[in-house]
Protein backbone atom coordinates (compact mmCIF):
# COMPACT_ATOMS: atom_id res chain seq x y z
CA UNK A 1 0.00 0.00 0.00
CA UNK A 2 2.88 2.35 0.81
CA UNK A 3 4.59 1.62 -2.50
CA UNK A 4 1.35 2.19 -4.39
CA UNK A 5 0.69 5.44 -2.56
CA UNK A 6 4.11 6.71 -3.60
CA UNK A 7 3.71 5.54 -7.19
CA UNK A 8 6.43 2.88 -6.81
CA UNK A 9 4.43 -0.32 -7.13
CA UNK A 10 5.79 -0.93 -10.66
CA UNK A 11 9.37 0.17 -9.86
CA UNK A 12 12.27 -2.21 -9.40
CA UNK A 13 11.98 -3.36 -5.77
CA UNK A 14 14.93 -4.83 -3.89
CA UNK A 15 14.10 -7.73 -1.57
CA UNK A 16 16.60 -9.58 0.61
CA UNK A 17 15.12 -13.06 0.18
CA UNK A 18 17.71 -14.54 2.57
CA UNK A 19 16.90 -12.16 5.41
CA UNK A 20 16.23 -13.70 8.81
CA UNK A 21 13.49 -11.12 9.30
CA UNK A 22 11.34 -11.78 6.24
CA UNK A 23 8.89 -14.65 6.84
CA UNK A 24 7.85 -16.76 3.85
CA UNK A 25 4.25 -15.63 4.28
CA UNK A 26 5.26 -11.96 4.17
CA UNK A 27 7.38 -12.49 1.06
CA UNK A 28 4.50 -14.25 -0.69
CA UNK A 29 2.22 -11.33 0.09
CA UNK A 30 4.73 -8.88 -1.38
CA UNK A 31 5.38 -11.10 -4.39
CA UNK A 32 1.68 -11.54 -5.17
CA UNK A 33 0.91 -7.84 -4.79
CA UNK A 34 3.75 -6.55 -6.97
CA UNK A 35 5.16 -7.24 -10.40
CA UNK A 36 7.31 -10.33 -9.82
CA UNK A 37 9.59 -9.49 -12.73
CA UNK A 38 10.60 -6.29 -10.94
CA UNK A 39 11.55 -7.95 -7.64
CA UNK A 40 15.36 -7.99 -7.39
CA UNK A 41 17.30 -10.06 -4.85
CA UNK A 42 19.56 -7.69 -2.89
CA UNK A 43 21.04 -10.22 -0.47
CA UNK A 44 23.80 -8.61 1.64
CA UNK A 45 23.44 -5.22 -0.05
CA UNK A 46 22.25 -3.54 3.15
CA UNK A 47 25.01 -5.14 5.23
CA UNK A 48 27.62 -3.88 2.77
CA UNK A 49 26.22 -0.35 3.00
CA UNK A 50 26.55 -0.51 6.80
CA UNK A 51 30.17 -1.71 6.92
CA UNK A 52 31.83 1.68 7.44
CA UNK A 53 30.89 2.96 10.88
CA UNK A 54 30.51 6.53 12.06
CA UNK A 55 32.29 7.87 15.16
CA UNK A 56 29.07 7.55 17.12
CA UNK A 57 28.60 3.93 16.07
CA UNK A 58 32.17 3.06 17.05
CA UNK A 59 31.63 4.78 20.40
CA UNK A 60 28.67 2.46 21.13
CA UNK A 61 30.75 -0.58 20.14
CA UNK A 62 33.49 0.57 22.51
CA UNK A 63 30.96 0.87 25.34
CA UNK A 64 29.62 -2.61 24.63
CA UNK A 65 33.14 -4.03 24.42
CA UNK A 66 34.03 -2.63 27.85
CA UNK A 67 31.03 -4.47 29.28
CA UNK A 68 31.88 -7.71 27.48
CA UNK A 69 35.45 -7.67 28.78
CA UNK A 70 34.43 -6.90 32.34
CA UNK A 71 31.82 -9.65 32.41
CA UNK A 72 34.13 -12.24 30.89
CA UNK A 73 36.66 -11.40 33.61
CA UNK A 74 34.01 -12.08 36.25
CA UNK A 75 33.23 -15.42 34.62
CA UNK A 76 36.93 -16.32 34.83
CA UNK A 77 36.94 -15.50 38.54
CA UNK A 78 33.92 -17.74 39.18
CA UNK A 79 35.40 -20.78 37.44
CA UNK A 80 36.35 -23.71 39.69
CA UNK A 81 36.24 -27.48 39.62
CA UNK A 82 32.64 -28.49 40.36
CA UNK A 83 30.99 -25.29 39.11
CA UNK A 84 27.71 -25.66 37.22
CA UNK A 85 27.59 -24.13 33.74
CA UNK A 86 24.33 -22.42 34.74
CA UNK A 87 26.23 -20.36 37.32
CA UNK A 88 28.64 -19.12 34.67
CA UNK A 89 25.80 -18.46 32.22
CA UNK A 90 24.00 -16.41 34.87
CA UNK A 91 27.10 -14.24 35.31
CA UNK A 92 27.46 -13.70 31.57
CA UNK A 93 23.80 -12.72 31.32
CA UNK A 94 23.00 -10.96 34.58
CA UNK A 95 26.23 -9.04 35.06
CA UNK A 96 26.17 -7.78 31.48
CA UNK A 97 22.69 -6.40 32.00
CA UNK A 98 23.64 -4.86 35.36
CA UNK A 99 26.62 -3.14 33.74
CA UNK A 100 24.42 -1.57 31.07
CA UNK A 101 23.88 -4.07 28.26
CA UNK A 102 20.68 -4.07 26.23
CA UNK A 103 19.00 -7.41 25.50
CA UNK A 104 21.21 -9.83 23.61
CA UNK A 105 21.09 -10.59 19.90
CA UNK A 106 22.31 -14.14 20.61
CA UNK A 107 23.59 -16.22 23.50
CA UNK A 108 25.46 -15.91 25.74
CA UNK A 109 27.15 -19.31 25.55
CA UNK A 110 28.73 -21.34 28.35
CA UNK A 111 29.58 -25.02 28.05
CA UNK A 112 31.93 -27.65 29.42
CA UNK A 113 33.30 -31.06 28.62
CA UNK A 114 31.68 -33.41 26.07
CA UNK A 115 29.70 -30.67 24.31
CA UNK A 116 32.94 -29.00 23.17
CA UNK A 117 32.88 -30.89 19.87
CA UNK A 118 29.74 -28.98 18.86
CA UNK A 119 29.34 -25.32 18.08
CA UNK A 120 27.16 -22.70 19.77
CA UNK A 121 25.63 -24.92 22.42
CA UNK A 122 24.35 -23.31 25.60
CA UNK A 123 24.30 -24.32 29.26
CA UNK A 124 22.84 -27.72 30.13
CA UNK A 125 23.47 -28.00 33.86
CA UNK A 126 26.87 -29.65 33.37
CA UNK A 127 29.51 -29.70 36.09
CA UNK A 128 33.10 -28.71 35.33
CA UNK A 129 35.33 -31.72 35.92
CA UNK A 130 39.09 -32.06 35.87
CA UNK A 131 40.32 -32.26 32.28
CA UNK A 132 37.28 -30.48 30.82
CA UNK A 133 37.72 -27.60 28.40
CA UNK A 134 35.21 -24.77 28.77
CA UNK A 135 33.98 -22.21 26.25
CA UNK A 136 32.39 -18.84 26.96
CA UNK A 137 31.08 -16.29 24.49
CA UNK A 138 28.91 -13.23 24.84
CA UNK A 139 28.23 -9.97 23.09
CA UNK A 140 27.13 -7.09 25.29
CA UNK A 141 24.94 -4.54 23.53
CA UNK A 142 24.71 -0.76 23.70
CA UNK A 143 21.92 0.89 21.70
CA UNK A 144 21.77 -2.37 19.67
CA UNK A 145 25.51 -2.19 18.83
CA UNK A 146 27.12 -5.53 19.65
CA UNK A 147 30.62 -6.38 20.92
CA UNK A 148 31.40 -10.12 21.02
CA UNK A 149 34.19 -11.82 22.94
CA UNK A 150 35.14 -15.52 22.89
CA UNK A 151 37.32 -17.16 25.53
CA UNK A 152 38.27 -20.66 26.74
CA UNK A 153 39.46 -22.31 29.95
CA UNK A 154 40.86 -25.70 30.88
CA UNK A 155 40.26 -27.51 34.15
CA UNK A 156 43.85 -28.48 34.84
CA UNK A 157 47.27 -27.46 33.52
CA UNK A 158 47.59 -26.14 29.99
CA UNK A 159 50.21 -28.43 28.50
CA UNK A 160 51.00 -30.77 25.61
CA UNK A 161 48.93 -30.45 22.44
CA UNK A 162 46.48 -28.13 24.16
CA UNK A 163 49.27 -25.66 24.97
CA UNK A 164 50.49 -25.77 21.36
CA UNK A 165 46.94 -25.19 20.13
CA UNK A 166 46.50 -22.24 22.49
CA UNK A 167 49.71 -20.68 21.19
CA UNK A 168 48.60 -21.25 17.59
CA UNK A 169 45.31 -19.37 17.95
CA UNK A 170 47.10 -16.47 19.67
CA UNK A 171 49.66 -16.30 16.88
CA UNK A 172 46.84 -16.28 14.34
CA UNK A 173 45.22 -13.32 16.06
CA UNK A 174 48.54 -11.49 16.27
CA UNK A 175 48.94 -11.96 12.50
CA UNK A 176 45.58 -10.27 12.01
CA UNK A 177 46.70 -7.24 14.03
CA UNK A 178 49.76 -6.92 11.77
CA UNK A 179 47.86 -7.42 8.51
CA UNK A 180 44.52 -5.63 8.81
CA UNK A 181 44.71 -2.16 7.28
CA UNK A 182 42.98 -0.17 4.52
CA UNK A 183 43.34 -1.70 1.06
CA UNK A 184 43.97 -5.25 2.28
CA UNK A 185 41.48 -7.92 1.20
CA UNK A 186 39.55 -9.89 3.76
CA UNK A 187 40.99 -13.09 2.30
CA UNK A 188 44.52 -11.77 2.89
CA UNK A 189 43.77 -11.15 6.57
CA UNK A 190 42.34 -14.63 6.93
CA UNK A 191 45.32 -16.19 5.14
CA UNK A 192 47.78 -14.41 7.44
CA UNK A 193 46.01 -15.84 10.48
CA UNK A 194 45.74 -19.31 8.97
CA UNK A 195 49.39 -19.53 8.00
CA UNK A 196 50.60 -18.30 11.39
CA UNK A 197 48.45 -20.81 13.25
CA UNK A 198 49.01 -23.82 11.03
CA UNK A 199 52.77 -23.24 10.77
CA UNK A 200 52.99 -23.35 14.56
CA UNK A 201 50.95 -26.56 14.70
CA UNK A 202 53.07 -28.25 12.04
CA UNK A 203 56.33 -27.23 13.67
CA UNK A 204 55.19 -29.02 16.85
CA UNK A 205 53.66 -32.03 15.11
CA UNK A 206 50.12 -31.34 16.30
CA UNK A 207 47.20 -32.39 14.11
CA UNK A 208 44.18 -30.14 14.51
CA UNK A 209 41.75 -28.14 12.41
CA UNK A 210 42.21 -24.38 12.57
CA UNK A 211 39.28 -22.07 11.76
CA UNK A 212 40.19 -18.38 11.64
CA UNK A 213 37.57 -16.01 10.26
CA UNK A 214 35.75 -12.77 10.88
CA UNK A 215 32.55 -10.86 10.30
CA UNK A 216 31.61 -7.23 10.63
CA UNK A 217 29.60 -6.16 13.64
CA UNK A 218 27.26 -3.29 14.37
CA UNK A 219 23.52 -3.07 14.89
CA UNK A 220 22.00 -6.50 15.44
CA UNK A 221 18.83 -8.09 16.72
CA UNK A 222 18.00 -11.71 17.59
CA UNK A 223 18.77 -14.31 16.43
CA UNK A 224 22.34 -13.24 15.59
CA UNK A 225 24.93 -10.55 16.30
CA UNK A 226 26.84 -10.95 13.02
CA UNK A 227 26.59 -8.48 10.15
CA UNK A 228 28.55 -9.55 7.02
CA UNK A 229 31.23 -12.25 6.53
CA UNK A 230 34.23 -10.27 5.30
CA UNK A 231 37.25 -12.19 6.66
CA UNK A 232 36.92 -15.47 4.80
CA UNK A 233 39.03 -17.63 2.50
CA UNK A 234 37.27 -16.30 -0.61
CA UNK A 235 36.53 -12.72 0.48
CA UNK A 236 37.28 -10.02 -2.09
CA UNK A 237 36.19 -7.25 0.25
CA UNK A 238 38.78 -4.49 0.55
CA UNK A 239 39.12 -3.16 4.09
CA UNK A 240 38.46 0.52 4.66
CA UNK A 241 38.89 2.85 7.63
CA UNK A 242 36.18 2.52 10.31
CA UNK A 243 35.21 -1.01 9.31
CA UNK A 244 34.74 -3.02 12.51
CA UNK A 245 34.88 -6.80 12.60
CA UNK A 246 34.95 -9.62 15.14
CA UNK A 247 37.93 -11.87 14.41
CA UNK A 248 37.53 -15.41 15.75
CA UNK A 249 40.58 -17.66 16.02
CA UNK A 250 39.69 -21.15 17.23
CA UNK A 251 41.08 -24.61 16.81
CA UNK A 252 39.37 -27.99 16.99
CA UNK A 253 41.23 -30.86 18.66
CA UNK A 254 39.79 -34.42 18.68
CA UNK A 255 37.96 -34.00 22.01
CA UNK A 256 38.24 -30.33 22.83
CA UNK A 257 38.74 -26.94 21.29
CA UNK A 258 40.44 -23.71 22.20
CA UNK A 259 40.41 -20.25 20.79
CA UNK A 260 40.18 -16.55 21.32
CA UNK A 261 38.77 -13.49 19.57
CA UNK A 262 39.08 -9.75 19.31
CA UNK A 263 37.21 -6.81 17.88
CA UNK A 264 39.23 -5.12 15.16
CA UNK A 265 38.70 -1.50 14.13
CA UNK A 266 40.40 -0.64 10.85
CA UNK A 267 42.15 2.73 11.17
CA UNK A 268 43.70 5.04 8.60
CA UNK A 269 47.11 3.36 8.91
CA UNK A 270 46.42 -0.06 10.43
CA UNK A 271 44.03 -1.36 13.03
CA UNK A 272 43.09 -1.20 16.71
CA UNK A 273 42.06 -4.16 18.90
CA UNK A 274 39.38 -3.54 21.51
CA UNK A 275 39.36 -6.60 23.78
CA UNK A 276 41.51 -5.98 26.86
CA UNK A 277 41.06 -9.33 28.62
CA UNK A 278 43.94 -11.79 28.26
CA UNK A 279 43.47 -14.01 25.19
CA UNK A 280 43.55 -17.17 27.29
CA UNK A 281 42.88 -19.96 27.72
CA UNK A 282 43.09 -19.80 31.49
CA UNK A 283 43.97 -22.77 33.70
CA UNK A 284 41.40 -23.67 36.36
CA UNK A 285 42.68 -25.67 39.36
Amino acid sequence: ETLEAKGLSSARIGVDISSRYLPVSAYRTIRDALDQSQLINIHRMLEEERLIKSKAEIAYIREASAISNAVMGRAYEAMRIGVNDREIASILSGDAIRLGSDYFAMGPFARFGPTMVEGHLTWQGRILEYGHAAEFELAAVRRRYNAPILRYALAGPIEGNYAVAAEAVSLGLEAVSRTARPGVLGSEVRLAAYEAGTDHLKSHGVEATYYPGGYSIGVAYPPDWTEADIITESSRYELQPNVVFHMVSFLQLPHARTGTSDIVIVTEEGCELLNTLEPGPVSID
